[in-house]
């Protein structure tokens, strides 16, 4: 299949192999979440909402302006030269804080920090996924809104 490789402003063939590299299927056939292992230098802590700059790599995402704003994944393990981020489905967060059942924000006053409390003014509110138990997010981004 094609898809468009935003890195390189070209078409790039990718295979099915491909594919099942970036997904991990839990063992029960359907995938329980995506993610990817990533090496590159970084300051990130298990937890971290990400975004992907406009040089392609990734950093702190942050609710306070638009280009800081569009979170992709969370940090689900960080070593300072290599990180595994969760774009899709369950994040193990151990003892999170947050509470079960309760949607999760995007921080606006601290980079990389989630919250239980949508900001408001003219920060964005982005959701970011939903608490599913003391040590499980579940991540689901979504469009931010001013």
């Amino acid at each position: 299949m094609l898809i468009w490789d935003e890195s390189a402003s070209s078409w790039k063939y990718i295979t099915v192999e491909d594919l099942q590299d970036e997904i991990d299927t839990g063992g029960g056939g359907a995938a329980e979440r995506i993610y990817k292992e990533i090496t590159q230098s970084n300051s990130f802590s298990v937890g971290n909402a990400v975004y992907i700059k406009s040089d392609g790599e990734y950093a702190k995402a942050r609710a306070n302006a638009e280009s800081t704003s569009d979170v992709v994944g969370i940090i689900t393990a960080a070593t300072s030269s290599n990180f595994a981020v969760t774009y899709n489905g369950e994040a193990t967060v151990s003892s999170h804080g947050f509470t079960v059942g309760a949607g999760l924000f995007l921080s606006s006053g601290t980079a990389g920090a989630l919250t239980e409390t949508s900001p408001t003014g003219t920060n964005i509110s982005k959701p970011v996924g939903v608490v599913k138990d003391a040590n499980t997010i579940i991540v689901a981004t979504y469009r931010g809104l001013i």
